[in-house]
């Protein structure tokens, strides 16, 4: 997805120390033909068993510490590994627990996707903050190929993973990164790791369920296992329970709302319904059979609607015969519904709307894919050109690396309830149809105030805002079967806009 800069929104939910020494200035990774062996000293500290200037190894001294890598216990999480990792016996008595590292190859840090992963491997972590392999003592070794520049990502099972801000340094074999001496060794800065005691950086702790946030999900899946002791996601300071003193870092709101700062590409799963051509089932596709859809984008066609937008979207023919019509999908990033007003906006896309209600992208079969970081909770805004624009009630949950929403289902699923969109049929909602100008309300600025009112387009064809059941063509079908005096008055319920007014006014 496109991010929108002037929304764009930075937190910050990640800690972490890595390796050991501090990375020579940043420098360009030539293009290697050839697989390279890669050593890494990395350091990096835990908030949550961070001791004065250590970490504690409870875990290790209990017992409690598996013998094979855990990073295979949670396939939701954003670290799920299946590597095949293990030891006879946990080699050193400085092992505070099992990490991540993960190297990824990109042309700079903001294009660190996981796309862009070259290689994994789990290992120990110390608690000086070396990272270290399944001996106990060498540094992990990859042998890769870097084409671009190397960055490095460290996990940890409940604390915000961590990326490198800087690109590694492989020019003699041996790589060094220090995540621990300055808030900008991590991605995100401030927002990536956090400060724990005067100059040094730690990894934020308290991400129980492994989704890259710290949030409400994690604050209930805590008090679902408090009491219980041993190797456990809910034990935040890695002292083998779950009792009160891991209760600040969420109960407390230390870390509550932060998120991981490494970049991601998440897929979204979404469902919508239009009023104008929905026929029982399925909408109709009129305008695709007839030829009036457009090859690029329409959202910049009218820049006093909410929905203007300049993206370059644009394909040479329209992919399939059971498109509908364009769609714009907008991403906010809020702690809660009320609060994702455009100030969150993180990015924009306009995709195609199949028939069955299914959004995808221009390809005309993926789902639409977002690098965006979501640092609190992602809701999801459709926008059509002549209909109502509906905001997710709910966030968008992450399942298998998929956000997935229905608005279809019921009235509660748009933020507003019955007044955010329309009952088509039994248990089927969709987005009001009739907003021909795009504010956001359904009122006579859409029937007879403007010079481009409905009157005066009556009898044409195309590819029209007045075409509001989109038969490509602005008739009395357009009134009478959508019923535009039903929907008098109705107006967007997105966060930001004003509510219904009935007088046409719209403001930001």
């Amino acid at each position: 997805m496109k991010a929108t800069p002037k929304n764009t929104i930075q937190h910050a939910v990640v800690t972490v120390v890595l390796a050991m020494v501090l990375i020579v200035p940043m420098t360009t990774i030539s293009v290697n033909a050839e697989p390279t062996d890669i050593h890494l000293g990395l350091t990096v500290m835990l908030e949550g068993s961070f001791d004065c200037g250590v970490m504690t190894t409870d875990l290790n001294t209990l017992g409690y510490l598996p013998l094979q890598q855990p990073y295979d216990s949670n396939p939701d999480a954003v670290w799920y590994y299946t590597g095949i990792e293990s030891v006879t016996a946990i080699p050193n008595a400085d092992v505070v627990d099992w990490v991540l590292v993960e190297l990824r190859d990109a042309a700079s840090p903001a294009c660190a996707t996981p796309t862009t992963t070259i290689s994994r491997q789990a290992g120990f972590l110390l608690n000086d903050g070396s990272i270290v392999g399944l001996d106990g003592t060498s540094d992990l070794t990859f042998t890769t190929t870097i084409t671009h520049d190397l960055y490095v990502v460290v996990y940890h099972r409940n604390h915000l993973g961590v990326m490198s801000a800087l690109s590694l340094d492989k020019s003699t074999g041996i790589c060094t990164y220090d995540f621990t001496v300055s808030e900008d060794r991590a991605y995100g800065g401030s927002t990536g790791q956090k400060e724990i005691i005067p100059g040094t950086w730690v990894m934020f702790a308290a991400d129980v369920t492994g989704d890259g946030q710290v949030n409400n999900p994690d604050k209930f899946l805590w008090y679902q296992y408090a009491g219980c002791s041993g190797y456990h996601a809910c034990d935040i300071n890695l002292d083998g329970q779950v009792n009160n003193p891991d209760k600040p870092s969420i109960e407390d709101y230390w870390n509550f709302g932060r998120g991981s700062q490494i970049p991601q590409e998440t897929t979204l799963g979404l469902k919508v319904y239009l009023q104008g051509p929905f026929d029982d089932t399925e909408m109709t596709t009129q305008l695709n059979s007839q030829g009036f859809l457009p090859l690029k984008q329409p959202f910049d066609s009218n820049s006093e609607a909410l929905w203007y937008y300049t993206g370059p979207e644009y394909v040479s023919s329209i992919p399939r015969t059971d498109i509908v019509d364009w769609v714009l999908v907008e991403l906010r990033d809020a702690p809660e519904a009320a609060l994702a007003l455009p100030s969150t906006i993180v990015a924009q896309e306009a995709a195609f709307l199949l028939n069955d209600g299914t959004v995808i992208g221009t390809d005309g079969s993926s789902n639409l894919k977002f690098t965006q970081t979501i640092t609190n909770q992602l809701f999801v805004c459709i926008y059509h050109r002549n209909h109502v624009g509906v905001m997710s009630a709910t966030h968008v949950s992450l399942s298998d690396g998929v956000f997935s929403y229905d608005f279809t289902h019921s009235a509660g699923k748009a933020y507003g309830g019955d007044v955010a969109h329309i009952k088509l049929k039994a248990a089927t909602w969709g987005m009001f149809a009739c907003d021909s100008n795009g504010d956001g309300q359904v009122n006579n600025k859409d029937n007879i105030d403007e010079p481009s009112l409905f009157n005066e387009n009556l009898g044409l064809s195309g590819y029209l805002p007045h075409d509001w059941n989109l038969d490509g063509q602005v008739n009395n079908f357009d009134k009478l079967d959508v019923r535009w005096p039903q929907n008098a008055g109705k107006g967007t319920q997105i966060p930001g806009y004003s509510k219904i007014t009935g007088n046409g006014d719209n403001t930001l």
